[in-house]
């Protein structure tokens, strides 16, 4: 085989070899909102478990429905190809009674939800589903035990 056709057959495969690998890492590209909506939810869950009483067994609901969103938002981000760690911007600070964070971080999670590309298998809008039924059991559990 001439030596012309040998390199042209060599850089023809690197150069599908690097293209297959850049869509590789775009197949799974940043999903910044998804990997802040379980941040906010995990801080959310955080904010709750320190909230005082039980608020009518509304914080407990809370908690379990922010848990649940969680693992569905990570199962959209596992079903969209990305990486189980990925970046997320910080949370804000919450400032104020535990029930009044908890639903702060929950309002931020539907948000980054409503604002995540792709349905995600159906995960994402899990996901927010179950946010905003965490948020309705804060806020009724605010009504009957009130913020802290």
């Amino acid at each position: 085989m001439p030596r012309a056709t040998i390199k042209l057959g060599i850089t023809s495969m690197l150069t599908a070899l690097t293209l297959a690998t850049a869509g590789a890492g775009i197949a799974h590209a940043d999903q910044p909102d998804m990997y802040g909506a379980r941040n906010d939810l995990q801080q959310a869950i955080g904010a709750l478990q320190a909230a005082q009483d039980d608020k009518g067994g509304h914080r407990v609901t809370a908690i379990n429905l922010a848990q649940q969103a969680i693992d569905q938002v990570n199962m959209g981000i596992e079903f969209a190809g990305g990486p189980f760690d990925g970046y997320f911007p910080p949370p804000p600070p919450q400032i104020g009674p535990a029930m009044n964070n908890g639903v702060g971080y929950l309002q931020l999670a539907a948000d980054e939800l409503r604002a995540a590309s792709e349905n995600k298998g159906g995960h994402r809008v899990a996901a927010l589903n179950l946010t905003e039924q965490a948020i309705d059991e804060v806020n009724q559990g605010i009504q009957v035990g009130g913020p802290f």
